[in-house]
């Protein structure tokens, strides 16, 4: 198995048995379960870690970067430097790549929608 296979994929192999519950509920209820990326999904109100399927606490800090920001993909690659730099592993790695390219992606197939980061004002 490589890192770069879908984890929404049955051919995923999951080492916990509450990851492909979590699966089999993303394939029934469909829109129930909203992917943020490989690692996190977003089920009702709550975060969960999909690798184990736990709930992200709410009084945990998060943070997400849209793909039409105009400084999330700098800092995609920063992080992943970072992440070479203390010796992360290859599925961190492998993680951050598929991130970076999809964010690279998007901001050629839309540059319009692009934005400075704050300049609507949260309208």
């Amino acid at each position: 198995m490589t890192y770069s296979e879908d984890p929404w994929d049955p051919k995923w192999d999951y080492k916990l048995s509450s990851t492909r519950e979590v699966v089999e509920v993303f394939k029934i209820v469909g829109s129930a379960v909203r992917r943020i990326d490989h690692k996190h999904h977003i089920e009702g109100e709550q975060i969960i870690k999909t690798s184990n399927g736990q709930v992200i606490p709410e009084d945990e800090p998060t943070i997400l970067f849209r793909g039409r920001d105009d400084l999330a993909l700098p800092l995609l690659r920063h992080y992943k430097d970072l992440c070479i730099l203390i010796g992360c592993t290859q599925y961190q790695l492998a993680s951050m790549d598929e991130m970076i390219e999809k964010f690279q992606n998007f901001k050629l197939e839309y540059p319009e929608r692009m934005k400075q980061p704050g300049i609507t004002k949260g309208k």
